[in-house]
């Protein structure tokens, strides 16, 4: 619009899509550490909002990273400072963070359920 760059933008990845292919993502987990624990299945790196600037050379670019909070407002706001001020273009937010992932997880059978 008149000249302006446009904003960054975030890619929106969901719970199913993320459980599906959860072996080709780096997770960066960017709430702070009183709000844990993770999901056993999301462990990655944990960078709380207010420490991404200082601390974002621990964020690879190769490969997908889905950066998560608890509802996928602060991802989203972390995305867009990573996109914005250092260049990152491989980044995906968890579409409603991690209550949307546990509410996907409660869908799923359980892999200690009889056959």
């Amino acid at each position: 619009f008149c000249g302006l760059p446009s904003a960054p933008t975030s890619i929106e990845i969901s719970a199913k899509q993320l459980h599906e292919n959860l072996d080709q993502y780096v997770i960066v987990d960017v709430r702070e550490l009183w709000e844990q624990p993770r999901p056993e299945a999301l462990q990655g790196i944990n960078i709380p909002l207010p420490r991404l600037m200082l601390q974002a050379a621990r964020i690879p670019r190769q490969p997908p990273v889905v950066v998560v909070c608890a509802k996928g407002i602060r991802s989203r706001i972390a995305i867009e400072q990573l996109q914005e001020h250092l260049g990152y273009t491989n980044l995906y937010n968890l579409t409603g963070g991690l209550k949307a992932w546990e509410q996907f997880q409660r869908t799923q059978p359980s892999k200690f359920s009889p056959k």
